[in-house]
């Protein structure tokens, strides 16, 4: 004799089937980050038949280092794109885990979408990585020295 669920005698209803992990916890009870980045990975395994992706603001509900594996999930760092992924963001975290021919700038001129490649020179890629804020901005103000950045830090807050 043994102890058993008898299946007749037990009530099932919606969402009582669920995947699990190798430790029990259910994949529905992941928390935000958790649950996209085994969508990547779940993306990833499925790049042969399925080659694009869409994300949008990628940075939801991932802390930084966390965001940095999802884009090396998603293939930023390959040297052949397993897919092409469609990000938009406001981190600069993510940005500065980019190269500039990964990066393109929308901005709308004269009631139109211009859509251009950030550019993959030294310099482009250099201030990507040093200060990639300029990238998320419509204009840049440059500042020589600690007193001026200072100043326009301080005019930004007020």
């Amino acid at each position: 004799m043994k102890t058993l669920l008898d299946a007749h005698a037990v009530s099932i209803g919606d969402g009582a089937i669920a995947l699990h992990d190798s430790v029990g916890i259910t994949l529905r009870s992941l928390g935000t980050g958790s649950s996209r980045l085994l969508v990547a990975g779940l993306q990833r395994m499925a790049a042969g038949a399925a080659t694009i992706a869409l994300l949008g603001e990628i940075e939801y509900g991932l802390e930084p280092h966390r965001l940095l594996r999802f884009l090396d999930s998603m293939g930023a760092k390959d040297t052949k794109q397993p897919l092409q992924v469609f990000i938009t963001t406001h981190s600069p975290v993510a940005l500065r885990e980019l190269s500039g021919d990964q990066l393109y700038v929308v901005r709308k001129v004269a009631g139109r979408h211009l859509i251009l490649v950030a550019g993959t020179s030294d310099d482009v890629q250099s201030t990507l990585r040093a200060g990639p804020e300029a990238f998320l901005t419509k204009q840049v103000i440059v500042c020589e020295g600690p007193s001026a950045v200072g100043l326009v830090r301080g005019l930004d807050q007020f």
